[in-house]
């Protein structure tokens, strides 16, 4: 009992913490997320008490942890809503500093040219800032599950789209590197880094981590190893095959190992292999005997023959339906045999299997209530008539 009332506290407290960041949150969202309606020591205060609402929230979930761990999954929902509900207001309340930062700067460029105005303006309308853009909420960032091939096409396609658009803050970008990392990646980022809302650090992390290229080039060489080998002549299978050799080789060229005369003959005896009997033959006879096999002509010769299975494999379909119509036909009379032996068996007694019916049958009648009850239950026959096919009270027949 103590117990419960221990983890009873402990999740008052949580939502306690919980309720500091909502009341924060409906504040600015009552000011429909305007800098101007706070002062920056306001915004600075707010922010110091989120964060240490985020903490004590942490404390108090981790003795509920403690406390009584099977109920774990219990509360592991409410903190995730709680983590949402602190980012959100976080992040808001961070770009709100940053305008108020950008409105300082202003101010202060235009006091300083207030004797030089520009030609066509009256210097005395407020200064004009720009709108931040939303293009992060819109755009279809990529997102990246930890594997070393997929690093450097994440981190090109995110930057490119993330980095072009200055009117989102360091905050919001990091907010959304933070969300794009799932899988293996995902916790990659410090939690002090987040909340220093520091976006350029998170890269350096994220490169120490996944741009090291020993870790790399061994996955990339054990996926040419464990190639799956075909187990029949098929368009899709030879796709697979060749698709995921050229993306290994291409991206060991890409970090300078480049193609030789000994890695082509391992590279090509090995995918040589991986091929089904058919394939292999025909890759075999384009070889020029005395001559080594090269990577690029293997390449081009499973290309020409994949192309060549699929337009095979799609001419496939109607050949199989006139093979199914031909199958189809011996159906019928298999049907009807089955049909005309259950007529044969209906006809017939259901206890003794003689040429009469089952109330003629003596080995019946000199069965006792009791016993007749149970053998057409067994059997399945209608009480009142003693035939099969329906239940005693559907039964229409007048002789019982």
């Amino acid at each position: 009992m103590a117990t419960l009332a221990n983890i009873d506290a402990f999740s008052g407290c949580c939502e306690s913490a919980k309720g500091k960041v909502n009341r924060i949150r409906n504040a600015i969202e009552a000011a429909h997320l305007d800098y101007k309606r706070f002062s920056i020591h306001a915004l600075q205060l707010y922010m110091k008490t989120v964060d240490a609402a985020y903490q004590e929230y942490n404390d108090f979930q981790n003795r509920i942890y403690i406390a009584d761990p099977t109920r774990k999954h219990e509360f592991e929902p409410k903190f995730v809503e709680f983590e949402e509900l602190y980012e959100f207001t976080r992040i808001a309340i961070n770009e709100m500093i940053d305008e108020h930062g950008k409105s300082q700067k202003v101010i202060k460029i235009a006091d300083a040219d207030s004797n030089q105005p520009k030609p066509g303006t009256s210097g005395s309308g407020p200064p004009v800032r720009a709108t931040p853009t939303i293009v992060l909420h819109q755009a279809a960032l990529p997102i990246f599950d930890g594997r070393y091939d997929n690093w450097f096409k994440f981190k090109q396609m995110f930057r490119d789209i993330a980095d072009k658009y200055t009117g989102d803050s360091a905050a919001t970008k990091l907010h959304f590197l933070d969300k794009a990392l799932v899988g293996r990646a995902q916790g990659s980022i410090d939690q002090q880094i987040i909340r220093d809302n520091d976006y350029e650090g998170s890269w350096t992390r994220l490169t120490q981590q996944y741009e090291n290229l020993p870790a790399l080039i061994s996955d990339t060489i054990l996926k040419l190893l464990n190639l799956k080998m075909m187990t029949n002549e098929s368009f899709q299978q030879l796709k697979m095959v060749t698709d995921e050799v050229e993306k290994c080789v291409s991206s060991l060229e890409f970090h300078d190992l480049k193609m030789d005369k000994l890695s082509q003959a391992i590279i090509t005896t090995l995918i040589s292999t991986k091929l089904d009997p058919d394939t292999r033959r025909i890759w075999e006879s384009n070889i020029k005997r005395g001559q080594l096999p090269v990577y690029k002509e293997m390449i081009a010769v499973s290309r020409n023959q994949q192309h060549v299975l699929e337009r095979c494999e799609n001419y496939k379909p109607v050949q199989k339906g006139k093979g199914a119509n031909l199958l189809a036909r011996p159906i019928q009379p298999a049907v009807a045999k089955a049909h005309t032996v259950t007529i044969q068996k209906t006809d017939g007694c259901y206890v003794c299997s003689e040429n009469h019916l089952i109330d003629k049958c003596d080995t019946f009648k000199k069965l006792n209530v009791e016993e007749r009850y149970e053998k057409a239950k067994q059997i399945g026959l209608c009480f009142a008539c003693l035939k099969k096919g329906h239940r005693t009270t559907n039964c229409k027949n007048s002789t019982k």
